[in-house]
C-alpha cells in the first residue's frame, strides 16, 4: 500500500531560529498525523578535530581534557533539548530527544536507518543574500542521501499548510509524492495543485518560419497541454485520495524554473516532489530539478525517495 502518512518524525535542530521554524512545523505535523517526534542535535566531534591538529606531548595534554569538554557539550545540548521536549508535550505531542556527536548529516541518516523514521524535518539558513542550506549544506545532503522523506522548512514560514504544489513527471516516485501530498492536503484542508512541465521551446526553431507553421505549432502546444492535464487527472484518480480543493496545471518551460514560478504565483506553502538516483550514483537528484527548487523556492520543500532507494551512507 502506498505511503500516505508519517508516524515517526525526526526533527534536526541546532537551536537556531530557523530550527525553531522546523520544530513548529514538526509539531503541527505530529498533531495532524498522531505521530511521535524525536528531537536530535548533532555536536561536532571535538576530539577528532583536536587529534588532527595536535601531535606529540602537546597533543596528549590537550586530548586529556576532551572528556570534560565533551561531557559539558552533551550536558548543554541535553538541557536545551529537554526544554524543547517539554514544550512539545505541553502542546500535546509525544516527544523524546537525543544528543549525537559527529558529522551532522551522517549521524542523522544513521539514526533514520536504525530507528526507521519515515520523515526528517530540518530548517534552512539564509546567507549572503541567497538561500543556503542549514548547517553547511546538511539539509542538501539529507535530501540527496537520506532514505526517508525530508521536509525542509523555509526560514520565514509558518507551521500551517494552505496550499501544496506537486510537480509530476508521471514517474513512480512522483506518483508516490502525489499520494503523500494528496493525503496531507485532505487532512489539512489545503488546496492541492498538481503540475506537469513540458518543454516545447525547441519546436519552433526546428520548423520553417511561416504563418502556417506557427499555427500548427500553436495547435500542437494545445494538444500537449490537454494531454498533460488528462494524465494528471488519471494520476490523481489512481491515488484514490481526492482533496476537497485541487487544480491541475500544465505549463511549458524548464522544470525547476516553472515549478518555482508556479509556487510563487499560487502562493504555495509546500512543494512536494520525488527525488531519485541517476547515472549510477545513488542519492543524486534526477536532472537536479529538486536541488534547484530547494535553492530557489520560497516555499518549504518535501522530497520523497523511491521505494528501492538505498542511502550511500553506511549504517552505523
Amino acid at each position: 500500500m502506498r505511503q500516505t502518512a508519517f508516524h515517526k518524525i525526526l526533527v534536526a535542530t541546532d537551536f537556531s531560529d530557523h530550527a525553531r521554524v522546523a520544530l513548529n512545523q514538526a509539531v503541527a505535523l505530529a498533531k495532524l498525523y498522531g505521530a511521535s517526534l524525536t528531537l536530535m542535535h548533532v555536536a561536532r566531534d571535538v576530539r577528532a578535530a583536536v587529534e588532527v591538529v595536535t601531535f606529540g606531548a602537546a597533543g596528549g595534554l590537550v586530548t586529556g581534557k576532551l572528556d570534560n569538554i565533551e561531557e559539558e557539550v552533551r550536558r548543554d545540548s541535553d538541557e536545551r533539548l529537554h526544554q524543547l521536549v517539554n514544550e512539545c508535550r505541553v502542546a500535546g505531542v509525544t516527544a523524546s530527544c537525543q544528543t549525537l556527536v559527529g558529522t551532522p548529516f551522517i549521524q542523522l541518516i544513521q539514526q533514520v536507518q536504525r530507528q526507521a523514521f519515515d520523515l526528517v524535518v530540518a530548517g534552512t539558513h539564509g546567507q549572503s543574500g541567497a538561500r543556503r542550506f542549514w548547517v553547511g549544506s546538511t539539509a542538501g545532503k539529507l535530501v540527496r542521501k537520506c532514505p526517508a522523506a525530508v521536509w525542509i522548512t523555509r526560514a520565514d514560514g509558518g507551521a500551517g499548510v494552505g496550499a501544496v504544489l506537486v510537480p509530476c513527471d508521471f514517474s513512480t516516485v512522483s506518483r508516490k509524492a502525489l499520494s503523500i501530498a494528496a493525503a496531507l492536503a485532505l487532512k489539512a484542508d489545503a488546496e492541492l495543485h498538481l503540475l506537469h512541465v513540458y518543454n516545447l521551446d525547441d519546436l519552433p526553431r526546428l520548423m520553417p518560419d511561416t504563418d502556417e507553421v506557427e499555427e500548427e505549432v500553436g495547435r500542437y502546444r494545445r494538444i500537449v497541454r490537454r494531454g498533460s492535464v488528462e494524465r494528471l487527472r488519471q494520476c490523481l484518480a489512481e491515488v484514490a485520495i481526492e482533496p476537497r480543493r485541487y487544480t491541475l496545471h500544465a505549463l511549458p518551460g524548464i522544470p525547476w524554473r516553472a515549478i518555482g514560478s508556479a509556487a510563487r504565483r499560487l502562493k504555495a506553502d509546500l512543494i512536494a516532489m520525488g527525488a531519485v538516483g541517476r547515472g549510477g550514483l545513488v542519492g543524486l537528484l534526477i536532472g537536479n530539478t529538486a536541488e534547484k527548487v530547494l535553492h530557489t523556492s520560497q516555499a518549504s520543500v518535501l522530497t520523497i525517495k523511491p521505494d528501492d532507494f538505498v542511502s550511500p551512507v553506511p549504517p552505523a
